[in-house]
């Protein structure tokens, strides 16, 4: 005799829940050139772009005070 307790309903839930979390878009999504995924995956790759370029930009500025 198996014994379920709440943890293993969570479990299960969970699991039912996050099943295809990697399957976030069909194939057939992407094939449009502007599709809303490609769209939000460039708006998303060129915002840390910018946040990366500002970060750059700020630590160079605080070395050169630094050094001067």
């Amino acid at each position: 005799m198996t014994t379920t307790v709440a943890t293993d309903y969570d479990n299960i839930e969970i699991q039912q829940q996050y099943s295809d979390v990697n399957n976030r878009w069909d194939v057939d999504d992407w094939d449009n050139e502007n599709s809303s995924a490609r769209l939000f995956e460039r708006s998303r790759i060129k915002a840390l772009a910018d946040y990366y370029d500002s970060s750059v930009t700020l630590i160079r500025k605080r070395l050169h005070r630094f050094e001067n």
